[in-house]
């Protein structure tokens, strides 16, 4: 459910984006903007379907949808300039990255607590493991439009350098993992999709091609739980 709801508002950010960029004619020579361009159709279609298999799952729970109502609203303004100060969230300098791992992080561990007996530092483990993961791997975007971003937006690689982006994410990830030792036990998963995660955000650069980074960098959002879910049923085999 969860999933559904993230990827209605990454597409979301997407469609608008490359729309406005080919509104504006800044779409040329932006291999992904000119992708969903040409698979609009496709994906608003997947992405109305997830919307309803998003709120299906999630019932009429109120406290639920009103979490969700507030990061929708930050979503929506994340991409579309907000009226009276006409400025998009994402060119807050340095505010682009915190804004995009807080909102991870609340749909991945604060939404799904809702309405569930769980202690507090599980809790805090729990978001603190989803933030810093989709920080380490959000730094590779940032590496990969560090020529196409106003450098009004202060990313960490405009600000650090593309190898110091890279530290910053490693440490990031090495923060995340050491939360996930402690909260699950399945060592060869999470070495597994540590080392592949370490390998995607190393040898990130700003001329890798669309794939690397909408297949490889983004498919780390789901090698985690297959991973796990893989060494459980092996297990059970066992």
């Amino acid at each position: 459910m969860v999933g559904c709801l993230t990827f209605v508002a990454y597409n979301f950010q997407r469609i608008v984006k490359a729309k406005l960029a080919e509104k504006s004619e800044e779409i040329n020579g932006i291999e992904r903007l000119e992708w969903i361009i040409r698979n609009i159709k496709v994906i608003s279609v997947l992405t109305l379907i997830a919307s309803f298999a998003g709120l299906y799952f999630f019932g009429l729970n109120f406290k639920i949808i009103l979490e969700l109502s507030i990061v929708g609203i930050f979503s929506f303004f994340y991409v579309v300039k907000i009226p009276l100060i006409n400025i998009r969230l994402r060119e807050i300098p340095g505010a682009k990255i915190i804004l995009i791992s807080l909102s991870y992080a609340v749909c991945c561990s604060l939404i799904p607590a809702s309405g569930v007996n769980i202690e507090l530092n599980m809790l805090i483990i729990s978001f603190g493991i989803a933030f810093f993961f989709i920080l380490a791997i959000t730094i590779p975007f940032d590496i990969r439009d560090i020529h196409f971003d106003s450098e009004k937006i202060r990313t960490i690689p405009q600000v650090f350098g593309v190898n110091g982006g890279k530290a910053i994410a490693m440490f990031s990830l090495c923060v995340s993992y050491t939360g996930l030792i402690y909260l699950i036990e399945y060592p060869i998963a999470i070495l597994t999709s540590f080392v592949l995660a370490t390998i995607l955000i190393l040898y990130s650069k700003p001329e890798r091609k669309f794939n690397y980074y909408a297949v490889g960098v983004d498919g780390l959002l789901v090698v985690l739980p297959l991973f796990v879910e893989l060494e459980r049923f092996l297990s059970n085999l066992a």
